[in-house]
């Protein structure tokens, strides 16, 4: 590795350095290792994640909401009444899969529809008592299940390490 003057650089105080083709060889080997490494880490979250959604739909799957019904009666219990539109965005879905979802949802009577007195065109949806209980009740056995299971499955430390995880899985969902 040798120093020499070079381009203007954004910190004017650090040298020029001008690698070997070795080095440059030997840096973008390790860079490709990080990026396969973030790339398998990526793939084992997505699969535990699928089979964590796996496992909780097959405990309420009599009679109770699937995972993409379960998400759309939990927004309108969060939000109150929203176009199928909105729900379709904040599920991050197209709108023709969002309406598949709906049509069951009404049909089950969990979810009612109601004229939009802002566009007449649309309508809104709100979640009915019975979609409420629904909610509930999915959402009870799918938590004491994962309560159970990190309570038997984790040791005290690996709870917490499991609790500071739950802040960077956040960030990703949010970004």
């Amino acid at each position: 590795m040798s120093v020499r003057p070079g381009p203007p650089h954004p910190n004017p105080s650090a040298p020029y350095v001008r690698y070997s083709a070795n080095t440059r060889r030997n840096l973008a080997t390790a860079r490709l290792a990080r990026v396969v490494e973030v790339e398998q880490t990526a793939t084992r979250l997505r699969k535990v994640i699928r089979r964590l959604n796996r496992r909780g739909e097959s405990l309420t799957a009599e009679g109770g909401p699937t995972w993409p019904q379960h998400a759309v009666l939990h927004w309108l219990f969060e939000r109150g009444p929203l176009t199928a539109k909105a729900l379709a965005q904040l599920e991050r879905v197209r709108p023709q899969s969002m309406a598949r979802v709906l049509d069951v949802l009404v049909e089950r009577g969990w979810v009612c529809r109601m004229p939009d007195t802002a566009d007449r065109r649309q309508s809104l949806l709100s979640l009915t008592p019975e979609g409420e209980a629904a909610l509930g009740r999915g959402r009870d056995v799918r938590l004491a299940w994962l309560t159970e299971a990190v309570q038997s499955a984790l040791t005290e430390e690996e709870r917490q390490t499991l609790t500071a995880a739950l802040d960077l899985l956040e960030r990703i969902a949010d970004s």
